[in-house]
Parts: structure tokens; sequence; C-alpha cells
């Protein structure tokens, strides 16, 4: 079979099965969109996070806990001496009250003050 008379009895073909033909056009433009939207959701949320690490991986910002933290998966614990720790430290952690947190705000190197709770899951 050539070429022409190839491409001829495809035409003939889809034009007689109409119905196949829409629903195959159909599920194939379907198909590409979700496949685009997929990427576009990709994309965008890689942006929103990356946006969000770079906001809270300021050099301007200071995390203050009690004496226990986690930094990069290595929980770091303050013993007495205030040097780190990898045995279990026996301190009993010190809750900042509002006191304590005034008395950070009025320092004149200290632009703002956020407070939030960590509840390890």
């Amino acid at each position: 079979m050539k070429l022409k008379n190839s491409i001829k009895t495809a035409f003939r073909n889809l034009s007689r099965r109409k119905m196949r033909t829409f629903l195959t056009s159909f599920a194939v433009s379907i198909g590409a969109m979700l496949i685009i939207l997929m990427v576009s959701l990709g994309v965008g949320v890689q942006k929103i996070i990356e946006d969000n690490l770079k906001a809270r991986a300021s050099a301007n910002v200071i995390d203050v806990t009690p004496y226990k933290t986690e930094q990069d998966g290595v929980k770091l614990e303050v013993n007495k001496e205030g040097e780190n720790s990898s045995e279990q430290s026996k301190l009993k952690p010190k809750i900042l009250d509002k006191n304590a947190l005034n008395k950070i705000k009025e320092l004149k190197e200290v632009k703002d003050i956020s407070v939030y709770t960590y509840i390890p899951s």
C-alpha cells in the first residue's frame, strides 16, 4: 500500500466511526491537559516551598528554645556549662513566659518577636 492509500483509508475510517474518533480525541486532550496541570502544580508548590524556606532561613532570624533543639536532623542538648551534650541531659526545660519574651524584645538588636508552639508528631 502506498502512503496516499494509507492516508485515504485512515480518513475514511475516521469519518465512519465518528463517536470512537471523538472519544479518542477527547481522552487524548484530557490526558494532555492533566499532564500540563500536574506539572504546573508541581512547579507552583516547589516555588512556594522554596520561598518559605528562603524567608525562614534568613541570617537575621534566631530560634530560641527552652533547651532542646534539632538542627539538620541532629538533636542538640545544652548541659549546665552551655556546651552541646550528646548524652541525655537531666535539665528540665525552662518556660519562656511573657516576662522573658518582653526582656528579649527590649534588646536594641531585636526587631521583632514571633512565638510559635512546636508539637512533635
